[in-house]
């Protein structure tokens, strides 16, 4: 599972965001690796694959809900991030306000959909691995998407009913 979202999300990076020069700094990109590589690989990594861990036992049933759970999240966040992309067409930095699944459920939408089926991902993987070393990485992890949810200003001028 957390290959897979990784896999996924490089390939978001490069087919589906629509990045403004504002959006992502480069030094973020080196804190946000630094984040990944750090408490998702080696804290995470190294506890799953550490001799003291035991894996819980698990069903086929416990296995079938986890990957539905996990592909609801996935699937979910994938389309957010496909209704984001085409809020702006490529080089515009005009904003709308989007609409649709995720952002208009349930009693009166999400503000932020996208970091909220990211959270429930790592839950799942959480739950699932019973490994309490993806804790701190979906504390930090939360804690950034709040971040950048708390920043994102909406201009008047540069909004557009979608």
């Amino acid at each position: 599972m957390v290959v897979a979202h990784f896999v996924k999300r490089e390939l978001e990076t490069l087919f589906v965001h629509r990045f403004s020069a504002d959006t992502m700094p480069i030094a973020y990109v080196f804190r946000n690796s630094g984040h990944y590589w750090v408490l998702s690989g080696l804290l995470f990594g190294f506890v799953v694959y550490g001799p003291a861990f035991s894996h819980v036992k698990r069903t086929q049933s416990d296995l079938i809900v986890a990957l539905i759970a996990y592909a609801f999240a996935e699937l979910s966040n994938l389309g957010t991030h496909m209704t984001l992309r085409q809020l702006r067409s490529a080089g515009s930095r005009k904003k709308h306000i989007p609409r649709g699944y995720g952002f208009d459920w349930p009693f009166g939408g999400i503000s932020f959909p996208n970091y909220f089926f990211e959270f429930l991902v790592w839950v799942v993987i959480a739950v699932w691995s019973g490994c309490w070393g993806v804790i701190p990485f979906l504390v930090v992890a939360t804690y950034m998407m709040d971040n950048w949810a708390q920043k994102v200003i909406l201009v008047p001028e540069l909004i557009e009913r979608h």
